[in-house]
Order: C-alpha cells, then sequence, then structure tokens
C-alpha cells in the first residue's frame, strides 16, 4: 500500500480548515496547471467548484512588492465575482502520474 506524499496531506488539511472557516461555494486557485494542480483535482473530487485565477498584474504590483496575503485576498474577491476566471487546467486533460 502506498502512503499519501505530503502534498496530497497538506490538501486534505487546507480543505478542512477551509470547511472550518464558512461554506463553500467555490475555490478560487492560481496556477491549476502545474502547481495548483493536485489542489484543483482534489476540490473537484469533493464537488467543490474550482475557478482558475489569472496571475496578479506585475506591473501594477511591481512597487509594491509581492504579497501573499494580499494575492490570496485579491484571488478569493475575483473568484466570487467571476472576474478574469477560466476553466481549471486540471480539468481539462487527465492526470498524468509521474511511475
Amino acid at each position: 500500500m502506498r502512503s499519501p506524499d505530503a502534498a496530497s496531506v497538506g490538501y486534505a488539511a487546507l480543505l478542512t480548515w477551509m470547511r472550518a472557516v464558512g461554506q463553500l461555494s467555490r475555490v478560487g486557485v492560481e496556477g491549476t496547471d502545474v502547481y495548483g494542480a493536485g489542489l484543483a483535482r482534489l476540490l473537484q473530487a469533493e464537488q467543490i467548484d474550482v475557478i482558475e485565477i489569472d496571475r496578479p498584474d506585475r506591473r501594477a504590483r511591481r512597487f509594491q512588492g509581492k504579497s501573499d496575503p494580499i494575492d490570496a485576498i485579491a484571488a478569493a474577491k475575483t473568484a466570487l465575482a467571476g472576474d478574469r476566471t477560466g476553466t481549471p487546467q486540471a480539468a481539462r486533460r487527465p492526470h498524468r502520474s509521474a511511475a
């Protein structure tokens, strides 16, 4: 039997935390084709609407610097509003396992 990898354990913990905070209607995920793919697959398997969020505008943030909390709030607002969103990459093609 194969044990779950650290990422899947982390995704499950994140999902537990999100459910504890409030009712989930949809989740905005940036990078559903690469680093957000595993999270997007878990959320979709749990019947949660996943919205692909565009990367923040680098020009607009050039002088403000990177801020994960600000980016997370902006992503949540974008997902709720339905702005700049698309179909998650993970939903477009089957998962390829690294064997």
